[in-house]
């Protein structure tokens, strides 16, 4: 059975430049949970999975055991300046904006990426 590498789902993030907050802005998860999923504590579900895959662009399988066979596996992830494009809005927009509920912040994510709170 595949087994999820939370080193590896680290790494490729911080590869494409992502900070943990730009990075759960990206996939519309909390800032709790990605630090949860890199340090091994929660396995993402298959939806997240996709989401990290996607803002990743890598494959859902990067994220397992290289020697299952039944994985294909890349090597070498496409470089993304998203992270950084999230990081600078954060920032730039941080100072502006008072801060927001949990609630507003699900609304935000919603608008943003498309997904029903």
């Amino acid at each position: 059975m595949p087994i999820f590498q939370a080193a590896r789902a680290r790494a490729l993030r911080e590869q494409q430049g992502f900070s943990r907050e730009a990075f759960a802005v990206a996939i519309g998860k909390s800032f709790t949970t990605i630090v949860k999923i890199d340090r091994g504590e929660v396995r993402p579900s298959l939806t997240t999975l996709g989401a990290m895959a996607r803002v990743l662009s890598c494959s859902v399988a990067d994220f397992f055991d290289e020697d299952d066979p039944d994985l294909a596996v890349h090597d070498d992830p496409r470089p993304s300046d998203l992270g950084a494009d999230i990081d600078e809005w954060l920032r730039s927009t941080r100072e502006s904006m008072p801060p927001m509920s949990a609630d507003t912040a699900r609304r935000v994510s919603a608008v943003l990426f498309g997904k029903a709170s």
